[in-house]
């Protein structure tokens, strides 16, 4: 219940924050705060997300492996 009472109060402000970049006097705080929250819900759902460095560099790995034996093939042909 918590969780989805933030994220309501989240984007209602930051609809809120859009809003007020039409008017001819924007508030410059409702702006800020919108854009704080924003990207304090990127970072909760960034973290969410599966961080795997070492997938990435066995994918490196196997490419600089497929590099090198598709060198040896290519010399075999000449």
């Amino acid at each position: 219940m918590k969780k989805t009472i933030w994220i309501v109060i989240t984007l209602a402000f930051i609809v809120w924050a859009f809003i007020e970049q039409t008017k001819e006097t924007p508030r410059i705080w409702v702006q800020v705060i919108g854009v704080l929250l924003f990207f304090y819900a990127m970072m909760r759902l960034s973290q969410k997300i599966n961080q795997s460095e070492t997938s990435n560099s066995e994918v490196i790995d196997k490419n600089n492996t497929f590099e090198s034996s598709n060198k040896v093939k290519n010399d075999e042909r000449i």
